[in-house]
This record gives structure tokens, C-alpha cells and sequence, in this order.
């Protein structure tokens, strides 16, 4: 499933990450030789995120916040060997 400019705008600003990790990101994603593990895939699982985690308050995820969890997911096959 590929998602539209839209729909990434969306799923990368809930909240914001900023421009940086977003473009560091991406370019972990593009390395040659991946295939089911790319900046899709990363979108899905971030998009994922969002849903479950916009039913807990802050305090509910403690000791890691949103943003935490965001980053993480964003990040979980950013090495791919």
C-alpha cells in the first residue's frame, strides 16, 4: 500500500516530527536491497502508532511519552542488514 502526499503529511504531523529526523529517516528507508522494510512500511507502522496511542493520555504511557513511541516506531527497521 503506498500512501498519498496527503495521507504521510498526515500520519508524520500527528504530532509534528521535525524536518531532520524525518529526512534521516527517509534516507535509512531508500538504502538499496530493501524490500518489504521500506519508508511504506515505516509509514504503516507510525500510522498504526498514532491509532493506539491517541487513546492513552501522556500519562498513561509513561515512562515514555508520544513522541517516544513515534520515533521508535519510525525507526524499527532503519537498520536493515
Amino acid at each position: 500500500m503506498r500512501f498519498t502526499d496527503d495521507e504521510e503529511r498526515m500520519i508524520l504531523d500527528r504530532p509534528a516530527l521535525t524536518p531532520e529526523v524525518v529526512r534521516v529517516a527517509r534516507a535509512c528507508y531508500a538504502e538499496s536491497g530493501r524490500h518489504y522494510h521500506d519508508w511504506t512500511h515505516a509509514l504503516s507502522v507510525l500510522s498504526w502508532v498514532n491509532d493506539v496511542c491517541s487513546v492513552f493520555t501522556e500519562s498513561m504511557l509513561a515512562p515514555f511519552s508520544y513522541r517516544d513511541m513515534r520515533l521508535a516506531a519510525l525507526f524499527h527497521d532503519a537498520v536493515y542488514t
